[in-house]
């Protein structure tokens, strides 16, 4: 089993290698597309990511006590 302390470390470089790879594509994609257009199709990939998640949870994630 791993600890938390290294699951933390892996997490934490995985997701700066997921920013620096997003942000190089956002680069690319600027060249040929209006930023807005950019923009939308990075929150929406960034929302289907995040999706299943929430299905999973049943939206629990948006309730407050």
């Amino acid at each position: 089993m791993i600890s938390n302390n290294k699951l933390a470390i892996f997490l934490i470089i995985i997701s700066v290698f997921c920013g620096t790879l997003m942000l190089t594509f956002l680069k690319l994609a600027q060249e040929e597309v209006n930023v807005y257009v950019a923009g939308f199709f990075r929150f929406l990939f960034g929302f289907l990511i995040i999706f299943p998640y929430m299905l999973k949870s049943k939206f629990t994630v948006f309730k407050t006590n």
